[in-house]
């Protein structure tokens, strides 16, 4: 989808200082690609962090032209690899490289608030594997942007109650490094769906927890087909992922694919459920985003019974193309983000 778009030359400023790597509590890491303009505003917050001392910050990119990022300066690194690389190759590359003892990683279409990482760093108690934060809608105002915010991240909008959790964010989540080195050659193949990897390590013991402070704002898709090409593509590997790695049996694989179609249903009611144990309004939202949440969440259960019947196919690739070159999601222009 990404590779006949424009992309334009990107610049970069940073910070003049290096963290000493004693001094380093954690590693920031973005993958970026086709849209690396988007990658300013999510550096912006990153150095704008009070705790800009303790972090480094790893841009992976994998891009497939020679835009020059300029002159890059300490405590960003950029470490290239090549474009076929998927998201959660990239991604497991930088937890190689990354100096920290704390792994966080930000979409390049999201910007921590300030205080993220300091609540982060003070929040390391040394013994939880996964943390996650809340998820603030960073482009809201649109039927289909808060839509698509409120299936993907809805049950993370703030304020979040902090403490142990058995769920947290996809794809913007905090990691203990030893945590994931531990996982060896493995992690690139479980870093494809992070939520499975953290059903995965809670069942092993590991905690998760949720912070109560510390926010990320989220830009989300704007149009309906983007939407439904992202959850389809995800989804078909969330899918047979999810089955092959938590140990499904043939049983309950069937199972899930004759009960697909109500699986939208149910999601929008717990969703509805949820908002109203914490107090936010549900019968408006319903009205107004309802159709819209329960098109994409037909896209999902449909994706996710196709991937348990004849696989995931190139659904991570395609996924990986989507969420690096969709520009459905972004509200300013390349021009505006290079300032």
């Amino acid at each position: 989808m990404g590779s006949g778009r424009h992309r334009p030359q990107c610049t970069l400023t940073a910070v003049q200082h290096e963290p000493s790597p004693t001094s380093l509590r954690l590693s920031v890491v973005i993958v970026v690609g086709s849209l690396r303009h988007r990658a300013q505003r999510t550096l912006k917050a990153i150095l704008s962090q009070d705790a800009l001392d303790q972090l480094e910050v790893i841009i992976v990119d994998v891009g497939n032209d020679s835009a020059s990022w300029g002159r890059v300066e300490p405590p960003v690194r950029v470490h290239r690899m090549s474009p076929s690389t998927l998201l959660s190759h990239a991604r497991a590359e930088a937890v190689s490289i990354a100096r920290a003892p704390l792994v966080a990683f930000l979409e390049e279409h999201t910007a921590p608030e300030p205080g993220w990482a300091a609540e982060i760093i003070a929040a390391d108690d040394g013994e939880w594997a996964v943390a996650g934060t809340a998820i603030r809608h960073g482009n809201p105002g649109s039927p289909q942007s808060d839509a698509s915010y409120q299936v993907s991240y809805g049950l993370f909008e703030p304020p979040v109650s902090g403490g142990e959790a058995t769920v947290l964010p996809g794809h913007n989540s905090v990691y203990r490094r030893s945590v994931l080195i531990d996982l060896g050659a493995a992690l690139p193949e479980l870093f494809a769906i992070d939520t499975v990897l953290h059903e995965m390590l809670r069942r092993a013991g590991r905690r998760l927890v949720m912070l109560e402070a510390g926010v990320i704002s989220h830009w989300n898709e704007t149009t309906i087909p983007a939407a439904l090409r992202g959850h389809w593509w995800f989804h078909r590997s969330y899918g047979v992922r999810r089955a092959n790695f938590l140990g499904w049996s043939a049983i309950r694989r069937l199972s899930y694919v004759v009960l697909a179609p109500l699986i939208p249903v149910y999601a929008l009611l717990l969703w509805g459920r949820r908002r109203h144990e914490v107090g936010r309004q549900v019968l408006w939202s319903l009205l107004r985003l309802g159709p819209r949440m329960l098109l994409i969440h037909t896209a999902s259960a449909v994706a996710q019974a196709v991937g348990l019947m004849i696989g995931e196919g190139p659904s991570l690739a395609r996924f990986t193309d989507f969420e690096l070159s969709e520009a459905a999601r972004v509200d300013t222009s390349p021009a505006q983000e290079l300032h």
